[in-house]
């Protein structure tokens, strides 16, 4: 029986220090350490959600921009932010898609207690709608992610994640999905490395098995699920996305803490 990695706890937000008070929220950007390289856990956190008081309904979807495809056109500045593999590791995945399962833009905002913590926020626009988006009219810009449903092998059961890529990384899954030697992309196995342990000195890398018996051959003992097994799993969907979304009060009460509103 697969297992699906179990969501993790959400810790209170702080954002930061809090500005003085002002009438209207600051042109500029904000907590602007960019995202580092890496790939995504568990399935995202469900967050309250509530009807705009005096105007009319927000849809609670990021748009048209969560859609199937490769989403080219989020594809925006920076890289990407999620799970990261461990410092100096070697995974062998399956991806259980020919494309994401998501495109979305998302928000990272630090944390004032964790010199190292992020929350993540997707954006209510299309990353530059004022109107839209409280963060965006902070002037925080977005950043384009691509979520693939994949299987992480290991010498027990494979384990079912939701992966974000880094742009890097995210370019060579479309070229390794779009070449007659791999296509499509569910046909084979990949191996992800990591190489380093802090944000200047990591580096990824994907390749791909030829065949299935070169895992064993690399990794003795580790398990490999049969088809049946693989069709079993439950992928995560656009639906899935939908649980990140906050209403557009919530993400203005973020952007009011910010600003010291």
């Amino acid at each position: 029986m697969l297992k699906k990695q179990a969501a993790a706890p959400v810790k209170k937000l702080t954002l930061g220090k809090k500005a003085a008070p002002a009438k209207s929220l600051p042109a500029k950007k904000v907590l602007g350490r960019a995202p580092v390289d890496g790939g995504n856990g568990a399935l995202p956190t469900k967050l309250s959600a509530a009807k705009k008081s005096g105007a009319a309904p927000r849809k609670v979807s990021a748009a048209s921009l969560n859609r199937p495809g490769w989403g080219e056109d989020i594809d925006l500045d920076g890289f990407v932010r999620n799970f990261r593999p461990k410092a100096d590791s070697e995974t062998v995945l399956k991806f259980l898609d020919p494309l994401p399962y998501a495109n979305v833009l998302i928000h990272w905002l630090d944390e004032k207690d964790r010199p190292q913590g992020r929350r993540s926020f997707p954006c209510l626009g299309d990353g530059s709608d004022t109107e839209a988006c409280p963060l965006c009219a902070l002037g925080d810009s977005p950043n384009g992610e691509h979520r693939f449903n994949i299987l992480v092998l290991s010498d027990t059961e494979p384990v079912h994640y939701s992966f974000t890529p880094s742009k890097t990384i995210y370019n060579k899954i479309k070229a390794f999905a779009s070449s007659p030697r791999t296509k499509p992309l569910p046909r084979r196995y990949y191996l992800l490395t990591r190489e380093g342990s802090t944000r200047t000195n990591t580096r990824y890398e994907l390749t791909d098995y030829r065949r299935d018996e070169d895992i064993v051959d690399d990794y003795p003992g580790y398990y490999i699920p049969g088809q049946d097994e693989i069709d079993a799993v439950t992928k995560f969907t656009q639906e899935d996305f939908e649980r990140e979304v906050v209403d557009y009060d919530e993400l203005l009460a973020v952007a009011q803490e910010i600003t010291g509103e």
